[in-house]
């Protein structure tokens, strides 16, 4: 019942890594947008706390960044909210969401390397692992730019925001692909620095995943072989 709990995990993931990607085109226009964005990444909590941290210590730290991201971004959208709140809860919602995807990162990267067949399960959760990892470098830009707003360059963008979201997934993402379009640049020392370290995940990740995952298959066939 666990394992099967566990297995539908990894597809529920997925499925609302893809609905939150699409959310984040519209975080701007409708408070509305926020609500579902909201729900679906407490989707994402409860799949990843049930079922893939192990850790009770983990669940909690996971359950409280997400939680306390998740209300933070919400309360941001208050028309009459100051600058200083304001900083403060964009600063919340983009760190507390990155330390989530952190946390799940690593749940799911123990979880995954330590299965010893090579199931649609394992690989669905591989999957899984590239888009949190795009995920938690997103926030991580969105939290920088909070601090600092001249992190990233960006055409049309103003004071440091969270909802710029879907430009930092977007470069994130495009980042991780070594795809490289220009349109969105680092300026800071830093950032210049994450967007490397980021460059350098992606490919060496799927070049580690897809070398596990060859190894178990052939471990398979050798053992139905004899």
């Amino acid at each position: 019942m666990k394992r099967l709990l566990k297995i539908n995990a990894y597809w529920q993931i997925l499925a609302a890594q893809a609905v939150l990607i699409m959310l984040t085109a519209f975080l701007e226009e409708y408070f509305f947008f926020y609500v579902l964005f909201a729900l679906v990444m407490l989707d994402i909590f409860w799949w990843v706390i049930a079922s893939v941290i192990t850790r009770r210590g983990l669940r909690l730290i996971a359950a409280a960044a997400g939680l306390s991201a998740t209300v933070a971004g919400g309360f941001a959208y208050h028309p009459s909210l100051g600058e200083s709140p304001l900083f403060l809860l964009y600063l919340v919602s983009s760190f507390g969401f990155a330390l989530f995807a952190l946390i799940a990162v690593m749940a799911m990267i123990k979880a995954v390397f330590s299965s010893k067949q090579v199931t649609a399960d394992t690989i669905v959760g591989s999957i899984c692992i590239y888009v949190m990892i795009g995920m938690m470098f997103a926030f991580i830009y969105a939290g920088i730019t909070v601090i600092d707003p001249a992190a990233f360059n960006i055409e049309g963008a103003g004071a440091g925001s969270i909802e710029h979201l879907r430009d930092f997934l977007y470069f994130s993402y495009v980042t991780m692909a070594t795809i490289g379009f220009g349109d969105i640049v680092p300026t800071l020392p830093l950032t210049k620095m994450l967007t490397v370290i980021e460059g350098m995940t992606g490919p060496v990740y799927l070049a580690i995943m897809v070398a596990r995952l060859v190894g178990l298959h052939m471990a398979q066939s050798g053992a139905k072989r004899s």
